[in-house]
């Protein structure tokens, strides 16, 4: 998700988005076992 999206949906969204991404990717990574 590009930047601008992420400041024209607000930047507490973007902030809440970020993070979930964030602990979306851990756990991807955590299951791959990678």
């Amino acid at each position: 998700m590009p930047d601008h999206v992420g400041r024209e949906a607000g930047g507490g969204v973007s902030d809440l988005y970020r993070v979930q991404l964030a602990e979306a990717c851990r756990n991807v990574i955590t299951h791959l076992g990678a």
